[in-house]
């Protein structure tokens, strides 16, 4: 396939996941609690001009370093403070891994299975999700991606000074968007590929120390100053709190057994649910080949990882996605399927089949009013993704698997999640106080993210009874939302 036709056939593919993961968001309000976090953050970095330290409702706000409100302060300069300018770098962070992904698929596994690993990956739940949220997981891996295009570059002896520079820059801003994680899994990677031997390490000798030199110059001065700012308290909160302790205690109620991935993989991995184990399978056995390695380093250490790490939730193993993509992808591109392929096909037709009629059934009995109609549609585009799945003998079995999973992701972020607005309590609340006399607000009895971030943090919370009675005997004047069962 000529150069020009596959780039311009990957950044269709990439244009698409764009698409899907924008479509809806200006009409969709945060959903609590993380992403009225990270946005309300950054919207306060804009307020007060202090780009330096993240705070969130004035408090600081250790959880993660500062790239992401950096990057959604930058799109509030051209969207405003809104929903729409927050999720505005997941997006288009989605769009840069899928089309990264294509990329070095072309390079390990050929042209067309790289294009489909990268519309396997850009149809995929989990990338989905967090590509539509104002969090921070689609930037990461974004960076690592970037990450994993330098380190295979090299690997492939192709690795000039501009390639040393593009991926420990892209490391560093990995270091800048959540921490540890991607130096773990990119140097991860090329530390495997050395000793799995073959092949040159990617990054020799005096590269290295380069490379250490690059990453210290982007990430030293943010952390030198921030630890000035805090006392010291930053690095010590957020590695010691949001790593080590995360690590060792699952927070939050997120704990898991040993097989929690494995288990999650089918519904993170949707619509491709349970070809993904075949996928698994089929790169551990081509582990020989060259080409499966990097692959196959890059699935197992992020599940490696955080299998062994206490807390647990999906989409921490987001980071090995592209290489199970782009393993699914090289089978999907070959003239013949293996003999698995017919039964773990027929089992994601099935979870499909599940998922839809789990979803029509459960809205409707647990919405006030029924179901909308929104929702019936999204459950009926899964349902034809069962049914595409049970055509697994046709030549274009993926193609249909394709074709109404991307309708489905389209209708849920156009029609399906606006349509759930009227049951989230925040913006209904925030329009109320700003539609009563100007005054001081307060909401007693709810207090979300949301609700700080919709009111731009002009709302105070009233913590308990007896400060809810100091309030109504005051004589200054207020507006206060409070719940229907204190009133």
């Amino acid at each position: 396939m000529a150069t020009s036709r596959f780039h311009l056939l990957l950044a269709l593919i990439a244009g698409l996941g764009v698409a899907i993961y924008l479509l809806g968001n200006g009409a969709t309000s945060l959903w609590d609690r993380d992403e009225p976090r990270f946005a309300e953050a950054a919207r306060e970095m804009v307020a007060t001009g202090d780009y330096l330290v993240p705070r969130f409702h004035g408090a600081v706000r250790y959880d993660k370093p500062p790239l992401i409100y950096w990057l959604m302060a930058a799109a509030y300069r051209v969207t405003g403070p809104t929903p729409l300018g927050a999720r505005l770098p997941s997006a288009l962070a989605g769009g840069i891994a899928v089309f990264l992904t294509g990329l070095l698929g072309r390079r390990l596994v050929g042209a067309a299975a790289g294009l489909w690993g990268a519309l396997i990956l850009a149809l995929c739940l989990q990338l989905t999700v967090e590509a539509k949220v104002a969090t921070v997981d689609a930037t990461l891996l974004a960076t690592i991606c970037a990450g994993m295009v330098a380190v295979v570059r090299s690997w492939q002896g192709e690795g000039g000074w501009g390639n040393l520079l593009f991926g420990w820059g892209a490391v560093a801003l990995a270091i800048l968007t959540k921490g540890p994680i991607a130096p773990l899994v990119v140097g991860g990677t090329a530390l495997g590929l050395k000793l799995a031997g073959g092949r040159p390490w990617p990054w020799p000798g005096r590269r290295l120390a380069a490379g250490l030199v690059i990453l210290l110059a982007i990430c030293l001065p943010w952390v030198v100053a921030v630890q000035a700012a805090t006392d010291g308290d930053f690095l010590r909160v957020a590695i010691g709190h949001h790593v080590i302790d995360r690590a060792a205690h699952p927070l939050e109620g997120h704990r898991g057994p040993i097989w929690y991935y494995l288990a999650t993989l089918p519904a993170s991995f949707f619509p491709w649910a349970l070809l993904g184990f075949g996928a698994l399978f089929d790169l551990i056995r081509r582990a020989r080949e060259a080409a499966s390695r990097p692959l196959l380093l890059w699935l197992a250490i992020p599940f490696a990882l955080f299998t062994a790490t206490a807390t647990k939730l999906p989409h921490y193993t987001l980071p090995a996605y592209p290489a199970l993509a782009l393993a699914l992808g090289r089978i999907v591109a070959a003239p013949r399927r293996p003999p698995w392929w017919g039964w773990l096909a027929a089992a994601s037709g099935l979870f499909a089949l599940a998922l839809g009629i789990g979803l029509a059934v459960g809205a409707q009995r647990q919405l006030p009013g029924g179901a909308p109609v929104a929702v019936g549609m999204e459950a009926l585009l899964l349902l034809l993704v069962g049914v595409a799945h049970l055509t697994f003998r046709w030549r274009y079995h993926a193609v249909a698997v394709a074709t109404t999973a991307a309708a489905a992701l389209l209708c849920l972020g156009g029609a399906t999640l606006p349509a759930l607005e009227p049951f989230k309590p925040s913006p209904p609340m925030v329009a109320a106080l700003e539609a009563a006399p100007p005054a001081a607000r307060y909401s007693y009895g709810y207090f979300e993210p949301s609700l700080v971030f919709a009111s731009h943090d002009t709302v105070q919370e009233v913590s308990d009874r007896a400060a809810l009675i100091a309030l109504l005997a005051s004589p200054t004047s207020f507006a206060c939302v409070l719940p229907r069962t204190v009133w």
